[in-house]
């Protein structure tokens, strides 16, 4: 699918603020309307009410549904569901499926809006082919208090896996689990619909590079930049994992983990070489509470 980025600084792009219902306007121009020159993501409103969504994946993907709470100022709440009938977050007979649950997170989790609760304008972008999203967003104004979510299909390593869908946000106001990576162990905010086996419910997974370098974060520390043997900057696949049995689920496409810390520039562009040619990549700086600066790298050629 194309590839489209979208930011704060286009023509007629909407204008994210810590009021209600900025989250969702924003998110009806990227996944459903488009806006000035950009197209949608070709995704669609299943249910609506004041400030609140249900949008669909479209047709080609597992059509789940992303559930967005935004009657918040500061904030908004999210969840995934693979069958919903109203806009009602409450799991019955006609609502089933969602990831996280209340046990998990009780009332989902969080895309942090705005560090103020007014109409200051935040920066943001976001990058999406159709079947999955990634919104950062600079909740702080200042360049560098950064919070990123995604959501939609990632790539999976099963063959016929009709639940490879995925949330990745914070799991409170403040929180910011998308940069993060981990070993052997899941991450906070970090949920699929069901294993691998097709079977159960909401799993909690983690992520990790698949290329040596930083550790607990994408951009966070790793190898010199640039690399003293070639002079080269290093990137990895983001690998989706289950924790039981530590299975490699699959990766998410059109998302790269730099193995330096922040080596290069937020909005600096390459080409990719080697193994990587024939793509071309934008850093974007994020932020983790825990561990600090980090970056992520998105493909923006049709390569995902």
């Amino acid at each position: 699918m194309t590839v489209t980025i979208y930011k704060s600084t286009d023509g007629s792009a909407p204008v994210l603020s810590g009021q209600a219902g900025k989250l969702v306007d924003l998110l009806d121009a990227i996944l459903v309307n488009g806006y000035g020159a950009k197209p949608s993501q070709g995704w669609s409103i299943a249910y609506t009410d004041t400030n609140k969504r249900v949008y669909r994946l479209p047709t080609g993907t597992t059509q789940f549904y992303l559930r967005v709470d935004d009657t918040g100022t500061t904030d908004g709440r999210l969840r995934g569901w693979e069958v919903k009938a109203d806009i009602n977050d409450s799991v019955d007979a006609n609502n089933t499926g969602p990831f996280p649950t209340d046990a998990q997170v009780s009332g989902g989790l969080y895309m942090y809006k705005s560090s103020t609760a007014n109409a200051t304008a935040r920066a943001w972008q976001c990058y999406g082919n159709g079947k999955i999203f990634y919104l950062n967003i600079d909740v702080a104004g200042d360049g560098s208090t950064l919070r990123a979510m995604a959501f939609g299909d990632f790539t999976s390593y099963k063959s016929g896996d009709a639940y490879n869908c995925i949330i990745i946000a914070n799991n409170s106001v403040a929180g910011a689990r998308f940069p993060l990576l981990s070993n052997n162990s899941a991450l906070t905010g970090h949920y699929v619909p069901r294993s691998y086996t097709q079977s159960g419910g909401s799993l909690n997974v983690g992520k990790h590079g698949a290329q040596e370098g930083g550790t607990s974060g994408m951009g966070y520390a790793g190898i010199t930049y640039p690399n003293a043997a070639d002079t080269m900057l290093y990137i990895g696949r983001v690998v989706i994992h289950e924790v039981t049995g530590y299975v490699q689920r699959g990766f998410l496409p059109g998302c790269w983990s730099p193995c330096h810390a922040r080596p290069i520039a937020h909005f600096d562009t390459y080409a990719g070489a080697g193994a990587l040619s024939g793509k071309t990549f934008e850093s974007i700086n994020s932020w983790e509470g825990s561990i600090g600066a980090c970056q992520v790298h998105y493909e923006t050629s049709d390569t995902w």
